[in-house]
């Protein structure tokens, strides 16, 4: 026997002790058993294949020694085997020879295969396995005999001559045992002992340290980012690697599944530490609340290697800390955050915004109530002004009337009181040839002319009555007001009021209904609104504003809305009638085949938004007839009928409600009735108050219906000819035969063209060739096609009226 020497791994015969306690080990455990104190499985972690070394002169003189090749007793074929009478160290002879001791006492008792349990007959076979398997280099870290005397472990040369192991295995051994985390080394224990260690993880990998606390990756182009790249204590980015490592190998096919290289495992070390980076800057950006589920959304891209690229890019081409936004993967969670906070924010701005706007409602409601309460206790009530308005048209009518004709008596019997001689004037007129049927004849014309330069002479004479009815002066302005402001004129609704909300909002709604209550209940001054007015008026002639807090507090239409159709561009109708190219800001205009109006703009630059004239009905002529319907289409032509005071007419190529030109001729122009040719003219009445004898009259509202006769002016157009050029003042002519299928809504409607007033007592003046204005009359002048609306229309598109 020789001496015992530990580099060869032999130490004699076993005591018996120590032989007790081996068999009872195995006995109780198996030979594979997992025991701390003894393992003999060479494919669990920490366990050697057993071996057998050749004493050469070499090994003698304490040099380091090469294990032989593997010892193969059922197949002598594979070579290995020990030359006859020579000597060899055995590896684990004591575990070895407690086995065989067993046997032994198995085989004097009589016992088979069969009597042992079924876990220890698979344990028995492991003296069949191929010996001289090469070492693995987990089975050197931390088990089995030599193990436990072995201190040096962070010097890998002297592992590898204390195991007879390769280069890269004494590191790796080296790394496992000094410089790997604990439990890192549990996790790579698991994974080996579920893969395998053959073509799944390589010495060198694990010898150069790349799961070791302190190892880079970070250098060559990754250089700047060789802190984040390092491991460090706790593991994670270790950790990281090796689930990401396993991923990968897992998804490989069995034909492909080979332990990665160094290489390709340190590019793999680059990207786990870069997304670990990144996944803290993540961390950091977004709530507390939000950030586990987008860490497991990016940790399933990342695992998948849906990132590689982008992180490649960023460890190459940035500088720390890198560009979030540079990983599509994390840049899809930080728009969407950034979105969702932005909308949030918004939101809560909103919030705060609304309650701003209900707090100054609240308070500007407030503050009104409280100014009406003093302008209400100072002030006429809204009956008391009424009746005062009342008084003011009696007064104009009186005036008109009475005082005019007795001023031109007076004038006619001044002469004769002065004792002067009378002077009458003899005049001989010719026929007009071109006088209308049922036109009066020109010395009419001639006797109007002077009786409205008579009437005008007379109006501004400072001896004529006054222009306005006499009464006690008030001052109507209230003190004291914290919102509203006050003029001798009444209560004024400050201009500033009408921008403090936006105009689609509640709060802006909720203002614009106090604002038109206020207005109703004190009407703006009476100044004039210009409204058909040719002259500004020198004064106010009489109170108050149209009431249209009757009749259900329906108002005019106001012309002035925009409408917007919400049309797509379209191209215009093939099948036409007639259409003309718009210029400049008007609009083109195209009636199709089906009577229908489009309106076009030829622009490309922006949108048209138009109101006004359309087009005209060509020339033509009146015709008087009987017209029972109530409205404007007739067989014929079109009729002048006019069936309620907010009905529109133009005037000076303004649409107006008929009733605010009534207030405007009162107010303006001194004139308390106007009358309205082939239509009678009522004022309307509040209803009967008990105790009072006449029912006061609502402001400058009239009821209108035809005169008894139904006779009425109806305008013939003349047609279109083959040679006709269609432009915008005869393409209305386009209906002559089909004048009921004129179209009428509160966008388009035909609209009469009134002449205006003059203020006279009963002059007669022709107005535009058509038709007559005798007396204080409204008389029709022509027909034309209006809209009754701002539409607005898309650049190059066409778009049909309702």
């Amino acid at each position: 026997m020789l001496g015992y020497r530990k580099d060869f791994g032999y130490s004699g015969m076993s005591e018996p002790d120590q032989l007790i306690n081996m068999v009872q080990l195995i006995i109780t455990n198996g030979f594979f058993g997992s025991h701390e104190m003894f393992r003999s499985n060479p494919d669990l972690g920490g366990v050697e294949k057993l071996t057998i070394c050749d004493p050469g002169a070499s090994q003698m003189l304490d040099a380091p020694y090469v294990a032989m090749k593997p010892l193969h007793p059922d197949r002598p074929s594979l070579g290995g085997e020990l030359p006859p009478f020579s000597i060899g160290f055995v590896k684990g002879w004591k575990r070895a020879m407690s086995l065989l001791t067993i046997c032994a006492g198995a085989k004097i008792l009589g016992m088979t295969a069969g009597d042992l349990p079924e876990y220890r007959q698979g344990r028995c076979t492991v003296l069949r396995r191929p010996l001289g398997h090469s070492v693995e280099c987990l089975a050197k870290a931390g088990y089995g005999g030599a193990t436990s005397q072995f201190e040096d472990w962070s010097n890998s040369t002297a592992v590898c001559r204390a195991f007879n192991i390769g280069k890269w295995e004494g590191a790796a051994v080296s790394a496992l045992q000094s410089s790997i985390e604990k439990p890192v080394v549990a996790m790579l224990k698991d994974f080996v002992a579920k893969r395998g260690m053959k073509g799944f993880l390589s010495h060198e990998v694990l010898g150069r340290g790349i799961f070791s606390t302190g190892w880079t990756s970070g250098s060559g182009p990754t250089e700047s980012w060789n802190v984040v790249m390092t491991n460090t204590d706790d593991g994670a980015l270790v950790k990281l690697l090796l689930e990401r490592y396993c991923r990968d190998w897992d998804g490989l096919s069995d034909q492909m599944k080979w332990s990665f290289t160094f290489k390709e495992v340190s590019l793999l070390h680059q990207h786990c530490a870069m997304f670990l980076h990144f996944l803290g800057i993540l961390e950091s950006t977004l709530p507390r609340a939000q950030f586990p589920a987008a860490r497991e959304r990016s940790m399933s891209v990342f695992i998948l290697g849906g990132m590689d690229a982008e992180l490649k890019l960023q460890s190459e081409k940035a500088v720390p800390p890198g560009d979030l936004r540079g990983v599509g993967a994390f840049r899809n969670l930080v728009v969407t955050h950034e979105s969702s906070q932005a909308l949030e924010q918004e939101e809560k701005a909103q919030e705060l915004a609304q309650k701003v706007a209900r707090a100054t409602l609240d308070q500007l409601k407030g503050q009104l109530e409280s100014d009406l309460v003093r302008i209400r206790s100072q002030l006429p009530t809204k009956e008391s002004r009424t009746r005062e308005t009342a008084l003011d048209v009696k007064y104009l009518k009186e005036r008109q009337y009475a005082e005019f004709s007795k001023a031109v008596v007076d004038m006619a019997l001044e002469p004769r009181q002065a004792g002067l001689p009378e002077v009458i004037y003899y005049g001989i007129f010719r026929e007009d040839p071109e006088s209308k049927p049922g036109a009066p004849a020109i010395h009419k014309k001639v006797q109007g002319e002077i009786e409205a330069k008579v009437f005008q002479h007379w109006d501004a004479l400072s001896t004529s009555p006054a222009k306005t009815r006499p009464k006690p002066q008030t001052n109507r302005c209230v003190e004291g007001l914290s919102l509203l402001s006050s003029t001798d004129q009444g209560p004024v609704w400050p201009g500033s009021l009408d921008s403090k909300f936006n105009a689609e909002s509640a709060e802006g709604k909720e203002l614009l209904a106090l604002k038109q209550a206020f207005l109703a209940e004190f009407p703006p001054s009476e100044a004039a609104r210009g409204q058909g007015n040719r002259t500004t008026p020198a004064q106010v002639r009489a109170t108050g504003q149209p009431d249209f807090s009757v009749e259900g507090g329906q108002e005019p239409l106001d012309v002035s809305r925009l409408v917007d159709l919400l049309v797509e561009a379209a191209p215009p109708p093939a099948d036409r009638i007639a259409c003309v190219v718009g210029r400049g800001a008007r609009p083109s205009v195209l009636i199709d085949k089906h009577y229908r109006i489009w309106l076009g703009n030829p622009n490309a630059d922006g949108e048209c938004t138009y109101s006004g004239e359309l087009f005209g009905f060509n020339t033509g002529s009146f015709e008087f007839k009987v017209v029972r319907q109530h409205n404007k289409r007739d067989v014929s032509g079109v009729a002048w009928r006019v069936v309620s005071d907010m009905d529109l007419i133009v005037v000076d190529k303004v649409a107006t409600p008929l009733c605010r030109y009534l207030h405007s001729c009162a107010v303006n122009h001194g004139l308390g009735e106007v009358s309205i040719l082939e239509h009678v003219v009522e004022p309307k009445l509040h209803a009967a108050v008990e105790g009072e004898q006449e029912q006061v009259p609502v402001a400058y509202r009239y009821n209108i219906h035809p005169v008894t006769s139904l006779r009425t002016n109806v305008f013939r157009a003349n047609p279109l000819q083959q040679t006709s050029e269609i432009k915008f003042n005869n393409m209305g002519a386009s209906w002559v035969g089909k004048w009921e299928q004129l179209p009428e809504s509160k966008i388009v409607d035909v609209l009469w063209e009134a002449a205006g007033l003059v203020q006279t007592g009963g002059g007669l003046i022709e107005l535009g060739g058509f038709v007559q204005l005798q007396g204080n009359k409204i008389v029709p002048v022509k027909p034309k096609m209006y809209l009754t609306a701002m539409v607005k229309v898309p650049p190059e598109s066409w778009v049909q009226l309702p």
